[in-house]
């Protein structure tokens, strides 16, 4: 790329002002802020490829290169990511926060796999006989919960038994989807900072109420 152009062939100067007009946020955040210390640019374990302050979630390996046109990305005129595909059902797009995007890099708020299901699933059944943990529930007789509640159903096979493992089945895939969702999100989120992604900017408070 010819050095003093930016995307779509713009000139350096000519960058910065569309920068100024349509990410507020972005453009203030630089010199030592948080978000300038923590971009791939800075060698972040974000950028590296590594998890962040024991997110389960695995990062992209190095070198990964963000693409601004893929599906998970809602573009602007010039190519760059101006929204993220939402992980609802609804599939729409939305333009994250700073705060968000934050929270997505350093595995804490919605993204903390100790207070929500982006964790490892903890459920596990209990053998007959050794009462040692499984993951097969034809040779067990109770079950224990992600959130640490027992079960016990017995190891005689009869509709109180197939129904309790049913429900416990039933538990860990709702899991694991919503663990899926999450992981989805954060990494969309990493990927979309990464790229450029115009940043919502932040909601000015009312100097009355405080809010």
């Amino acid at each position: 790329m010819p050095k003093g152009f930016g995307y779509g062939g713009e000139s350096a100067n000519q960058e910065k002002k569309n920068l100024n007009k349509d990410m507020p946020v972005v453009s203030r955040a630089s010199g030592n802020s948080w978000m300038n210390k923590h971009s791939v640019a800075a060698g972040s374990p974000v950028g590296m490829g590594g998890s962040y302050k024991g997110s389960a979630i695995k990062l992209h390996e190095p070198g990964h290169k963000p693409d601004p046109k893929s599906g998970q990305f809602k573009t602007g005129p010039s190519g760059r990511p101006v929204a993220v595909r939402e992980t609802s059902l609804s599939g729409g797009f939305i333009q994250p926060s700073a705060k968000v995007i934050q929270s997505a890099q350093s595995g804490t708020g919605i993204f903390d796999p100790k207070k929500t299901n982006i964790g490892d699933y903890k459920g596990y059944y209990l053998e007959a006989g050794t009462g040692k943990p499984t993951q097969d529930p034809s040779k067990a007789y109770g079950f224990t919960s992600h959130s640490g509640e027992f079960t016990r159903f017995g190891n005689t096979d009869n509709s109180t038994r197939r129904k309790a493992i049913k429900e416990a089945e039933k538990q860990k895939k709702l899991y694991m989807q919503e663990q899926s969702r999450l992981k989805t999100m954060q990494q969309d989120r990493i990927d979309y900072a990464a790229a450029g992604g115009v940043i919502k900017p932040a909601k000015k408070k009312d100097p009355k109420s405080g809010k």
